[in-house]
C-alpha cells in the first residue's frame, strides 16, 4: 500500500508533526510505501534553513530529513504557505532546509491520485 501525508499543524505549537513524523515511521515500519509529505499552512515552518531547536527538544526537521532519505520519498513545503511565512527559496535568499523541496497544490493533488491513501494530520 502506498500512502501519502498531509501535515498542516505548526511544528512548534502543535503535535502535528511529531504525531505525522510516528505514523510515518509506522508506515515505513509495517512495510508499507511512503508517496510523498505535504507541509501546508504552518507546518511548513519545519522547513526552514534557520529552524532553531532547543537541545532538550528532538530536532524534528533532521528526523523527517533522516526518514525521507531512507525511505526515498518527498519531503514537499507548499510554496504559497512558505512564501507567507518568509521561507522562499530565491537565488539570493535560500531559507529552505535541505532534505526539502518547494511546490505547489498540484503536488499534493497528485499525491492522493498516485497514493492508496492520504492521512492528514493538523494539531
Amino acid at each position: 500500500m502506498q500512502i501519502s501525508i498531509l501535515v498542516q499543524g505548526s511544528p512548534t505549537s502543535t503535535r502535528a508533526c511529531h504525531t505525522a513524523l510516528d505514523f510515518a515511521n509506522s508506515v515505513v515500519d509495517s512495510e508499507h510505501d511512503i508517496f510523498r509529505v505535504f507541509f501546508y499552512q504552518d507546518a511548513v515552518t519545519i522547513g526552514a534553513r534557520y529552524l532553531d531547536t532547543s537541545p532538550d527538544e528532538p530536532n524534528l526537521q533532521s528526523r523527517w530529513v533522516a526518514l525521507g532519505k531512507h525511505q526515498n520519498f518527498e519531503l514537499v513545503l507548499c510554496v504559497s504557505a512558505a512564501q507567507r511565512r518568509g521561507i522562499s527559496q530565491d537565488v539570493d535568499h535560500d531559507t529552505i532546509a535541505d532534505g526539502f523541496a518547494v511546490s505547489g497544490l498540484g503536488q499534493l493533488i497528485e499525491a492522493m491520485l498516485e497514493s492508496d491513501r492520504l492521512v492528514s494530520f493538523t494539531a
